[in-house]
């Protein structure tokens, strides 16, 4: 079972305090920070008439705790899960906040919660005009005001896609040379394309590591090998080539209120296989790659056999 726990603050002033349940590893946090505030601000722009899009009145003012210490529950970053966990966490807790705010608020303006709607920060009366209350003056008046959600799912919400290459092998090198490469997946929604894209692209660069480059080696007495850049290879920007990329949300999840897939692992698990397929078809025998990466000197191994 997954499961997502995030806690909603409204503090005394205009500031909205977001927990997740979900760690941020390494030294790669204030990256991780920044992708998730981009997130965030296009979760919102995407909720339309959504409870959790009133509430973000402005990306400023949401301010973000990340990690399982902060917060009672929550399995960490993994399996495609954050967009597809934390953001339905994030939106029920909205949604009750938001609601803990409306109910607050007519009790100080003497009315009743539906009359009631938040709209750039501001509490205000439908349908007429009226006096109006600032998030900010409801939160300080009640010391603030919080709600918590939890999200489970007993099952993955994983995407569908597919990987294709052309690509040649020179006999005399043994080197593999990527002519076309393409990349369609069906991702539900997108929350923000231009993340989902480097995810893909970034992926396909580290499948591609693994397919033609990288590899540990010992030797017999167990010794390791490949204990420099010299020695374990890695893709740079020459060898990695363009990459076309086609995300398509015709197919949204029904686990989630917006429909939302993984998208982590797609851009690199298929590009091993793809590519061993592709040299298969280049030398007429099916099934020859039986083992990655395809180095150079198992390429001309293959082809002497």
């Amino acid at each position: 079972m997954q499961l997502t726990h995030a806690r909603r603050q409204q503090l005394k002033d205009s500031d909205i305090l977001l927990h997740l349940g979900t760690p941020v590893w390494g030294r790669f946090w204030k990256e991780a920070l920044r992708a998730a505030e981009r997130t965030l601000s296009a979760f919102a722009e995407k909720a339309h008439q959504d409870a959790a899009r009133r509430l973000l009145q402005a990306l400023g003012n949401v301010r973000y705790g990340l990690g399982t210490f902060r917060i009672d529950k929550g399995l960490g970053a993994f399996a495609s899960r954050l967009t597809v966990m934390c953001g339905e966490a994030t939106r029920m807790a909205a949604a009750k906040l938001r609601d803990e705010a409306l109910r607050a608020a007519a009790e100080l303006m003497q009315t009743q919660a539906a009359a009631l709607d938040i709209a750039d920060g501001e509490i205000v009366r439908t349908g007429r005009a009226g006096p109006s209350m600032s998030l900010a003056s409801v939160a300080a008046a009640k010391d603030g005001l919080t709600a918590e959600a939890e999200f489970k799912s007993t099952r993955m919400a994983y995407p569908y896609g597919a990987h294709v290459v052309q690509l040649k092998v020179d006999a005399d090198t043994g080197n593999v040379l990527i002519e076309r490469y393409l990349v369609a997946f069906d991702i539900g929604r997108q929350v923000n394309p231009m993340l989902v894209e480097g995810q893909i692209l970034g992926g396909m660069a580290q499948g591609l590591g693994g397919a033609l480059y990288e590899e540990f080696l010992y030797s017999d007495t167990g010794e390791p090998l490949s204990v420099t850049l010299a020695d374990y290879l890695m893709p740079t920007a020459r060898e990695t080539p363009g990459v076309e990329v086609i995300v398509t949300e015709d197919a949204p999840s029904p686990l989630n209120t917006y429909g939302f897939k993984g998208a982590g692992e797609g851009g690199t698990t298929p590009v091993g296989a793809v590519i061993a397929s592709a040299i298969d078809d280049a030398l007429g025998r099916p099934g020859a790659v039986t083992q990655l990466p395809m180095t150079p000197q198992r390429l001309k191994a293959l082809l002497r056999a």
